[in-house]
């Protein structure tokens, strides 16, 4: 056997698994910078012996046995074979050598992947030294199997010392979705324990997936969601959630950290000034802002289906001899009967909304027959004649109500109010306590109906008795004096 054969081989190996290193090595060994086998303390261990352009010159048989490698398989071989994640290129071997140095220099172990003969994926770690001589060089490589840790390694070790006292709640999950880490703060806000979360999956506790194993489009950027999840108790939380995901050297991600602020106060308080905004607080009901939006979009769609809508004004009787005499808590109650008496007159996709003081603002969506609309004028008004407010509080109120109809009476739905409570204020003046339809031919409703009349109407004159058409009068003939 042959001395440079035998100087990086294993001493438990035969011949003929000890390849001929090149000419370099037999230099070195020729000038006593390599011990003799005897004296050779690395026989043992898994090395490699790489060139500068990152072709496998050697490969000792413990390194085989790691990468489950046949016998002469690495040798030969280009190194990003077997350890896809260097960036190594046979074209640059200065940059190669400064790479191994830099990234994985001896003295300490540092993780790695690489794929075995089976192509199995399998955690290592390996230690480089750059052995310079003459104008060239040669990287001696060791590797090892990667130690078994407690699931978090020295770079998550410093990263959860530091979140430890967050405020924000921290959770740490693997590719798959399984906890590995939850901080205090995760603990205090969600009223699970850390011992009751990690290794399992936070879909079993009811917490959506942030994210999927092996979807590309979340492993290169961090993102920021507002979602919900349910506490232990199963009260709801809405968190401001901003997930990273945590990659190796080889830009495979290992964990995805999620940090949650909770926002549920601010919700609800955002949730509480809407509402307020858009709703009366005595009765319940939409206020008059949010009824004039909701008629302007009934309106829109009744224009694009050629549909109807019948807007009604009802206001309450007498309501300041009511607040007069009983006080203004007896007129409020009244107020919330009447609302509550409106409602359960109407369809629920009808609008019942406070459009100021006394008074109310139904829209009807597709009513526009007189007929109809005399109907539910007349069952609004019956539902509170005689309504009493109590034993206590023998109170009897009353309703005048009035409706126009789109696009008959009006089409802009200011016109269209305008119309309603003509007709409103007409039954208060004949006494109150009625109903009445708007009319076009009302005296104080001439200039309501702006729109009709520029719309043009054919006017069919009935024949007279007889059968015979007078004389110089057409049969039909077209106008746009907004009377058809």
């Amino acid at each position: 056997m042959s001395t440079r054969a035998s100087v990086l081989r294993s001493p438990a190996s035969d011949d003929s698994e000890s390849p001929e290193l090149p000419r370099a090595g037999a230099d070195i060994h020729r000038a006593g910078r390599v011990a003799p086998p005897s004296a050779n303390p690395l026989g043992a261990q898994a090395l490699l012996v790489v060139a500068p352009d990152g072709t496998i010159e050697f490969c000792s048989s413990a390194a085989r046995s790691l990468l489950d490698a046949d016998d002469s398989a690495p040798t030969g071989c280009h190194l990003t074979r077997w350890l896809p994640n260097l960036p190594l290129r046979s074209k640059t071997p200065g940059y190669n050598c400064a790479y191994l140095a830099l990234h994985y220099p001896p003295g300490g172990w540092h993780a790695i992947e690489a794929v075995t003969g089976g192509d199995r994926i399998v955690s290592l770690e390996t230690s480089c030294l750059v052995v310079p001589f003459g104008s060239s060089a040669r990287i001696i490589m060791g590797l090892r199997t990667a130690p078994v840790r407690d699931g978090v390694d020295d770079q998550f070790r410093r990263f959860l010392a530091s979140v430890a006292a967050s405020t924000e709640a921290v959770v740490v999950t693997d590719p798959a979705g399984v906890v590995e880490y939850v901080n205090p703060a995760y603990e205090r806000l969600s009223g699970w324990c850390a011992a009751e979360v990690v290794g399992r999956s936070r879909a079993s506790i009811g917490v959506p997936e942030a994210r999927r194993a092996g979807d590309a489009t979340t492993t290169t950027r961090c993102t920021r969601a507002i979602r919900t999840e349910q506490t232990r108790a199963g009260q709801a939380l809405y968190l401001e959630e901003k997930v990273r995901p945590f990659t190796d050297r080889g830009g495979r991600v290992t964990h995805y950290v999620s940090m949650a602020r909770d926002l549920t106060g601010c919700i609800r308080a955002e949730r509480i000034l809407q509402w307020r905004a858009d709703y009366d607080c005595l009765t319940g009901l939409p206020n008059r802002h949010m009824l004039v939006d909701r008629l302007h979009q009934e309106i829109a769609r009744a224009a694009r289906e050629c549909g109807s809508i019948t807007v009604i004004c009802a206001d309450m009787d007498h309501l300041k001899e009511v607040n007069d005499r009983h006080g203004h808590a007896v007129g409020d109650i009244a107020l919330r009967t009447v609302a509550h008496q409106l409602q359960s007159c109407v369809r629920d996709m009808d609008i019942v909304g406070r459009y100021g003081g006394d008074e109310f603002l139904l829209i009807v969506p597709g009513m526009h027959r007189p007929d109809d609309v005399d109907a539910l004028l007349a069952k609004l008004v019956d539902s509170v004649r005689g309504l009493s407010l109590g034993a206590n509080r023998p109170v009897d109120v009353s309703l005048s109500a009035g409706a126009a109809t789109y696009p008959r009476d009006a089409r802009e739905s200011s016109r269209l109010i305008e119309a309603a409570d003509s007709a409103m204020y007409r039954a208060k003046r004949a006494g109150g306590d009625r109903h009445w339809g708007y009319r076009p031919d009302h005296p104080t409703c001439v200039q309501s109906r702006p729109e009709a009349a520029k719309l043009p109407f054919l006017r069919v004159w009935p024949a007279p008795a007889g059968g015979q058409a007078l004389a110089g009068r057409p049969i039909a003939e077209w106008t746009s004096d907004g009377q058809p």
